[in-house]
């Protein structure tokens, strides 16, 4: 009964982290943008950019949580059909071309969702740093 619930306890464990790990994601999703800025002007330690994020996300911190996860759950939802069709591909009819053109497919809906994520950190910072008279 052990070795059959150890695994379970770890994976309940592991998914009770999930939530308050995406909280903090979203209070610290706006470090790069911080630091970013910092680097044309005066210089900013990384505690000075996450303390900064921390209080430019008070109150917002389960918006911004949930704008973060937006661009998530899009690049796992535009890469699963790829993955899915590579899979396929895979074990009927190892074609090469084909696995390539489909893995082309997957990294360009990965680089499209980290596109999104900066784009969104950047409007996120933007709204929330003049909201702050910034």
């Amino acid at each position: 009964m052990i070795i059959v619930g150890l695994p379970l306890g770890v994976g309940l464990f592991a998914t009770l982290l999930l939530i308050p790990a995406l909280y903090l994601v979203g209070r610290l999703m706006l470090t790069a943008p911080i630091l970013a800025e910092a680097s044309t002007g005066a210089p900013v330690g990384v505690r000075a950019a996450i303390a900064r994020s921390w209080q430019l996300t008070k109150g917002n911190g389960l918006a911004v949580t949930a704008l973060a996860s937006i661009s998530v759950l899009g690049g796992v939802l535009l890469g699963a059909p790829f993955i899915m069709i590579d899979r396929a591909l895979r074990a009927t009819a190892p074609n090469p071309v084909a696995i390539t053109m489909v893995d082309i497919g997957a990294a360009a809906a990965v680089a499209a969702s980290l596109l999104a994520a900066i784009l969104i950190q950047v409007a996120t910072y933007r709204r929330l740093g003049v909201k702050d008279g910034i």
